[in-house]
């Protein structure tokens, strides 16, 4: 899991277009996954958290249905 500092949902990351965290595998192509999901970022619905901070979670199990819109799942072991 990856958590942002609180009140920073206007400030993370500073840039002038958009990011994203986008997940390849070591063959540079996207990696499949249950969600088809190969992206999070800020054009995606991600839920904050009541102090603002934001919570990604890149990890082989869902964290919840409450946070499956913050939820990156890499390839499965």
């Amino acid at each position: 899991m990856w958590n942002s500092p609180p009140g920073c949902k206007d400030k993370l990351p500073p840039v002038n277009a958009f990011w994203s965290l986008t997940m390849y595998g070591a063959d540079s192509f996207l990696v499949p996954n249950p969600l088809g999901r190969c992206a999070l970022g800020d054009r995606y619905n991600l839920k904050y958290n009541a102090d603002g901070s934001l919570d990604l979670f890149l990890q082989n199990q869902s964290p919840g249905p409450d946070q499956e819109s913050n939820w990156l799942p890499p390839p499965g072991r």
